[in-house]
């Protein structure tokens, strides 16, 4: 089987010394992906330091268990994302860093607001510095996400950035909560060709995460964004229900889903091709 994570807060685990839920040492995949997203603290008096030791952490943690960082998505392995790059604004220059390091997402808030812009639990829009840094960002062909921004500021990143995506987020059309994305928000990523990895934290699905996750994808279908849908776990980063806890019950997920009768395209899509595609078009050229 092969499968992309588009969201996991694994990296944070790892620099603690914690058991993690996405172990990629435990996986029995042909092929997986596996988002490893450096997430900095809306509090965090230091974020750069931050990112810095929880990078040099998961580097030291791949190399001890031969696990590939990958830049282009071409073979199994991680890649990095940064989730609530805020401190960007005070310093844009460091994205080259970023980028070198193999950074290839980038979220610009967490539930907060930043001095880019506002989380799911603010009000507050785009700010002028952001602009730049979506500039910067499509520049280096490092995709946006807006998973946990609010719909003014989702909106706006969509529209400046070439490369947009939810790497963790779900409808709010099936579960009303502020972390789950509108109808608007959803149709401004198809129109972009970005991508929603659809999440699995029970609290976001609002009911039982089987059943809710194939409405969140019946509703993705319904707005013709069958080629839009992806996985993003948050895995490591949220209490999940125990029969989806950890990376290989998505085979359990994948069966759930063809017994419910989707095709095998639309699974496919759902489980990798739909990431690869989304990725090919950030490694073009």
């Amino acid at each position: 089987m092969t499968f992309i994570d588009l969201h996991t807060d694994t990296p944070l685990k790892i620099y603690k010394g914690q058991e993690c839920a996405a172990d990629y040492t435990k996986q029995s995949f042909d092929f997986y992906l596996q988002n490893m997203a450096i997430w900095l603290s809306d509090s965090d008096p230091e974020p750069k330091r931050t990112y810095e030791n929880t990078l040099t952490a998961f580097k030291n943690y791949a190399q001890e268990n031969n696990i590939n960082i990958t830049k282009n998505f071409k073979s199994s392995g991680a890649f990095l994302s940064v989730e609530n790059a805020g401190f960007l604004a005070n310093d844009p220059w460091y994205l080259e860093k970023m980028y070198n390091d193999g950074v290839r997402i980038i979220s610009l808030a967490w539930n907060g607001q930043s001095p880019l812009a506002g989380g799911c639990q603010s009000k507050a829009s785009l700010s002028n510095k952001a602009i730049k840094i979506i500039e910067r960002m499509n520049a280096y062909r490092i995709a946006l996400d807006i998973s946990h921004l609010n719909e003014e500021s989702a909106l706006s990143a969509i529209e400046l950035s070439k490369f947009p995506l939810a790497t963790h987020s779900n409808c709010k059309e099936v579960s009303n909560h502020p972390r789950n994305l509108s109808d608007r928000v959803l149709l401004a990523l198809k129109e972009k060709g970005g991508i929603v990895g659809l999440c699995l934290y029970p609290e976001f699905l609002g009911g039982d995460v089987f059943s809710r996750l194939y409405e969140n994808i019946c509703r993705l279908i319904y707005l013709g964004m069958e080629k839009n849908i992806a996985i993003g776990s948050d895995f490591d980063g949220a209490e999940m229900d125990r029969r989806l806890s950890k990376t290989e019950d998505i085979k359990t997920l994948h069966s759930f889903l063809k017994d419910k009768g989707l095709e095998k395209s639309i699974i496919d899509g759902i489980f990798f091709e739909n990431a690869l595609a989304f990725f090919d078009k950030i490694c073009n050229n």
